[in-house]
């Protein structure tokens, strides 16, 4: 992790999760459901994955990337972690799928996690 990642994850990132964060629940796949403040993007633009076709997420989460305030790249578990979010605010939350690419999923002390 850069020296920025750093600063960032102490500085920037909780403060951007409180301010324009919302609760949801983080579902391991092992272990306890737990509260988390997220940044939760609705409605994301479609990216084009390695065949050229749109791949596009229900949701995109941003994340401390910290297991005290968010959830951290080493106890992340794609294969059968959960975040449980409303996909219109006021609706009722679902569990959705995560998927992360640790090459371009995290910046500045923050998860970028896909939702499906």
């Amino acid at each position: 992790m850069s020296a920025f990642d750093t600063f960032a994850g102490k500085a920037l990132a909780p403060w951007i999760s409180r301010g324009l964060g919302e609760a949801v629940v983080y579902q391991p796949r092992t272990g306890a459901p737990r509260p988390i403040q997220a940044t939760v993007i609705r409605n994301p633009p479609a990216s084009n994955n390695l065949s050229g076709q749109d791949v596009a997420p229900r949701m995109t989460v941003l994340v401390s990337n910290d297991a005290a305030t968010g959830i951290s790249s080493t106890e992340l578990d794609t294969g059968g972690d959960k975040i449980l979010v409303a996909y219109r605010k006021g609706t009722t939350a679902q569990a959705y799928a995560i998927s992360w690419n640790p090459d371009d999923g995290q910046v500045g002390g923050m998860l970028n996690l896909k939702l499906r």
